[in-house]
């Protein structure tokens, strides 16, 4: 506050007229922009005043018994008594599957009064000894743990009068190795004519289109893994296996929306029966970009998601019958002699029966806004696949159909994932986050060369009894393959599941300080001592990667067993399958808003003042907000992004000040909280006017078996 103004308040105490002294000295006009409260209002401000926003008073009443005001700042002679620096409230573990790498991150905590701060980091095998990884002052760790490691891992904070105790993470399988009994698959796209095991049996010399049909034609199909075999088992080979070839030449741009993780993977068309790549779980058979797409999609089930393409069909080359193609001798007796297992490990579970050429591009687009609920997104994202059927009808989007669609979804962000098969080049997996970008990627795509052709289509079918053998049930002569499928599917289903009760307290997928946030709001659940929802959502997820390969490997088929069943037992964590992943809260979305609006005039004398507050709070104490939003949307006036908030600016001016908060009150509920104090100019001048829009989501959490 200006001297002038302190002054002018002065002389209306007193009771003194003041038109007299503003005819000497006028009050200082405030001008028509955004003006935070200084450093030196903020220290001249009175303990009322503060109104309880995050301000705390640097000394103790003579009443306050809870207030601590020792100085134990070494002021005056005296020395501070060594103290140990507090505990490390959590440690998060970021891991991919098949990788060796681990990234360990973890929050700030009191140093403590000594010398020489640091973090100390453990690893610590299953049955085994701790052993130190990282040893100082930084709060993270990017660690290789090797192969086939189950380990946890362990932070404490350290100085010179001792240490915190430990915070630990869950054991946790890293870059798991499984038996697979010798057999090696490949995605349909990736085999290439020339490349062992999917050349054919006689040379292959030069590189062209039906060269890249015969190197997947004929060849075993892994029905668990939807991938090719590492063999052809005819007695025919070459271009003889081949009994027609019909020109396709079809080209199309397709969009669907998906609102499960199980019509998303038919509509990126995995064949793979069960498994799939979990959307929680994550793990990741082969290298496929259907496949990556899949495992990379996020909240299908909670907003759903279009998946966009372009699919150009070249030529479909068909397989003779199987009684013309003839099995090998070698492949036919393994099956005669009761070998089934030993014949899939060469040939697989079918063959595939004919082959398409040609390129396709595929994407996963799913819009995200700060202000909608999932039911609100869900319908835009209806809306937007509308739009896009409408306008890729005729095979393009030209500049006035592009602009209209820009318009209509400027407000919204989006996370769009794409890869692509065949054409001048493959590429890995594209990461985009706008509609704009989207379409002339898609364009460019189809516009492209279609020299470069690969595999994009197949249909598989059963191998023939073997003469010898007519008449027995087909499964009684080779491998019941149905039986691991259904215990995938089972799997991937509890997975789906899982990721609706976990997904916010993913590492991989929220920042640390939303995390942290979530960590505290859902608060403790006990099991086995004190464990927190993240460790069980790590734990848990880490669980179901391993039963879902033990269950696509052969040669871990025996410990396959599905989650309901009492001989599932998760060894790493020593608990029944879903003992520990009932614990896990289900989160149902919620949300409130509270609409701040306040106004006022000018006024003879100014600047002249009016504040508002407006609170709501969630209704059930098992409320948290969603930590994950903390948006300010505005063209006007920015305040501070508050975790768990989004605020809607419509309309602001002459603001003195404004904030917003999210706390929990004294009966255990979360609330939000808004605040804007605006002001109109003196001499009768301009107005002051803020109308804001707060929300709050959140998850409500409840008990909820699984549906299995």
């Amino acid at each position: 506050m200006s001297n002038l103004n302190k002054i002018s308040l002065l002389i209306g105490a007193m009771g003194l007229g003041l038109s007299s002294f503003a005819m000497a000295a006028s009050a200082p006009q405030v001008d028509n922009t955004e003006f935070f409260e200084d450093q030196g209002d903020f220290e001249n401000a009175t303990d009322e005043n503060k109104d309880g926003w995050g301000w705390a008073s640097a000394f103790c009443s003579s009443g306050d018994t809870g207030c601590d005001s020792t100085d134990t700042s070494g002021g005056g002679g005296g020395t501070p008594t060594p103290t140990k620096p507090s505990a490390v409230n959590h440690l998060f573990v970021k891991y991919k599957e098949g990788s060796s790498t681990v990234t360990l991150n973890w929050p700030a905590t009191s140093p403590g009064n000594g010398t020489g701060f640091r973090y100390e980091v453990y690893e610590e095998p299953k049955s085994g000894s701790r052993s130190r990884i990282y040893s100082g002052s930084s709060r993270a760790k990017i660690y290789n743990a090797g192969i086939n490691k189950t380990v946890r891992y362990a932070i404490r904070a350290c100085n010179s009068a001792g240490c915190s105790g430990y915070e630990y993470s869950p054991y946790l399988v890293i870059n798991g190795s499984y038996d697979s009994d010798g057999i090696n698959t490949k995605p349909l796209d990736q085999a290439r004519p020339g490349s062992t095991p999917f050349a054919g049996k006689g040379a292959l010399t030069t590189m062209n289109e039906q060269d890249t049909a015969l190197s997947a034609l004929g060849v075993g199909f892994d029905a668990l893994k939807g991938e090719l075999h590492n063999a052809n088992c005819w007695a025919t080979d070459g271009s003889s296996m081949i009994d027609s070839v019909e020109y396709v030449n079809d080209q199309k741009y397709l969009f669907s929306q998906v609102d499960t993780y199980t019509q998303l993977a038919q509509t990126l068309d995995i064949k793979r029966s069960g498994g799939l790549n979990l959307s929680f779980g994550g793990f990741s058979i082969g290298g496929s970009s259907s496949y990556s797409l899949y495992s990379t999609t996020e909240k299908v089930t909670d907003t759903s998601v279009i998946v966009a393409s372009f699919v150009d069909k070249q030529n479909k080359y068909k397989a003779k019958q199987a009684s013309v193609l003839q099995m090998d001798n070698d492949k036919e007796s393994l099956l005669e002699n009761g070998y089934k297992k030993e014949f899939r490990k060469h040939c697989g579970d079918q063959y595939l029966d004919s082959v398409t050429t040609g390129r396709k591009m595929t994407f996963t687009i799913r819009i995200e806004s700060v202000t909608e609920s999932n039911s609100e997104i869900k319908s835009k994202t209806a809306q937007l696949k509308a739009s896009l059927d409408s306008y890729g009808a005729d095979g393009n989007f030209d500049s006035s159909e592009r602009s209209e669609i820009e318009s209509q979804f400027s407000s919204y962000t989006f996370d769009i994932k794409g890869a692509q098969a065949g054409a001048d080049s493959s590429s890995n997996l594209l990461q985009l986050n706008d509609i704009g970008q989207f379409m002339t990627v898609l364009q460019n795509f189809a516009n492209s060369s279609n020299d470069a052709l690969v595999n994009i289509e197949s249909t598989e079918k059963d191998y023939p009894i073997p003469s010898s053998m007519l008449g027995q049930p087909h499964y009684n002569v080779f491998s019941d393959f149905t039986v691991y499928r259904d215990k995938l599917r089972i799997w991937d289903n509890f997975d789906s599941q899982l990721s609706q009760r976990c997904w916010m307290l993913d590492p991989n997928k929220i920042g640390e300080d939303a995390l942290t946030e979530f960590i505290d709001g859902f608060g403790e659940t006990y099991f086995q001592g004190t464990v927190n929802e993240m460790d069980m959502c790590q734990a848990v997820k880490n669980m179901v990667t391993n039963y879902a390969n033990y269950c696509m490997n052969q040669g871990e088929w025996s410990k396959c067993h599905q989650p309901v069943e009492n001989t599932c037992y998760d060894t790493v964590n020593n608990s029944q399958c879903l003992q520990r992943a009932e614990r896990i809260t289900y989160k149902t979305p919620t949300k409130i808003d509270e609409r701040l609006d306040v106004s006022r005039g000018g006024c003879f004398i100014g600047p002249c003042y009016k504040d508002k507050t407006v609170q709501s709070c969630f209704s059930s104490t098992s409320t948290v907000p969603d930590f994950n939003r903390n948006k300010v949307i505005s063209d006007s006036y920015q305040t501070p992004a508050v975790r768990g908030l989004t605020a809607v600016i419509d309309r602001a001016w002459n603001v003195r000040t404004a904030r917003n908060d999210v706390f929990k009150n004294n009966t255990g509920h979360f609330c939000l909280k808004a605040y804007a104090k605006i002001y109109g100019k003196g001499g009768w001048g301009a107005g002051g006017r803020y109308e804001s829009n707060n929300i709050m989501f959140g998850f409500t959490t409840r008990n909820q078996n699984y549906s299995l």
